[in-house]
């Protein structure tokens, strides 16, 4: 048996890029503010600036970071409630540098055009204001976003996600004892041939944890895409047996974009 020292509700979602301003700002604000999230990604925003800047001041209460701003960097904002929440660091590391892909002979690319745009790691570093308390201390964790490449059948796409693999594990291990987790739109399931590095490693996918299998995110091709991963190798400090783990998983379906935007619960447990 176990207990829950802590708990954090993560979100993501990528509304495509067929959405007016207006639907955006709507669905954003309706996701960060009914139902109760710690933090969230907005996948498919790295040209949305002005509507970031209409969704916080929908809701003041949120704080964001969109990334360094790098020339051609398509960068993945992260939003928290900075009611409970307080931004210690945020950084930004190149995972997929811009590259020209060869086009495969007489075959269109289904993933778009040839060029595929730097994907930065965006990472935060956030400390509790109070709410969230594990042994007197303020809760401390890392919330990461990532929109991986698609067409992973293809071997340059192939490689490219290979690549961002190495980075998120080289990213996490150097920033070994605080928990991180990394939701987003990863453009295949958790045993999908792009994450099965992440499966050896023994990361933790909320989609896969769900009774009853992972949740269709994106209806259109029934993908169920968007997750929430975890490291697996953050512990508290003299406290081994205490574990992350995943909760539950719900999908919300009155939004205007074509994926679901999805939630992931974790719990801090420990025996009791």
């Amino acid at each position: 048996m176990t207990k829950a020292v802590a708990r954090l509700k993560i979100g993501t979602y990528n509304p495509g890029g067929a959405l007016t301003r207006t639907q955006l700002v709507d669905d954003v604000v309706r996701f960060v503010s009914r139902y109760g999230l710690d933090g969230c990604t907005l996948c498919e925003f790295g040209k949305r600036g002005p509507v970031l800047v209409d969704i916080c001041r929908e809701v003041p209460w949120l704080d964001v970071y969109a990334g360094d701003g790098s020339p051609g960097a398509n960068s993945t904002p992260i939003l928290w409630d900075g009611r409970r929440w307080e931004l210690d660091l945020a950084t930004t590391r190149p995972l997929i540098p811009a590259t020209r892909l060869p086009q495969p002979a007489g075959r269109r690319d289904p993933a778009g055009p040839q060029r595929v745009k730097r994907k930065p790691l965006n990472a935060v570093r956030l400390h509790s204001t109070g709410d969230v308390l594990v042994d007197g201390q303020p809760l401390v964790w890392r919330l990461g976003a990532i929109h991986a490449p698609a067409s992973h059948w293809w071997p340059p796409r192939r490689q490219l996600a290979t690549a961002q693999n190495r980075a998120l594990d080289e990213y996490a291990d150097e920033h070994d004892r605080i928990p991180l987790f990394v939701p987003g739109d990863w453009n295949t399931t958790p045993t999908g041939k792009a994450r099965r590095p992440l499966r050896a490693g023994g990361w933790v996918s909320a989609q896969q944890s769900r009774p009853g299998g992972p949740a269709i995110t994106h209806p259109k091709t029934s993908g169920r895409i968007d997750d929430v991963e975890h490291h697996p190798t953050t512990r508290t400090p003299g406290r081994p047996d205490r574990v992350w783990r995943p909760t539950g998983v719900r999908t919300i379906h009155t939004m205007h974009g074509d994926h679901l935007p999805t939630i992931a619960s974790w719990a801090l447990t420990e025996p009791r």
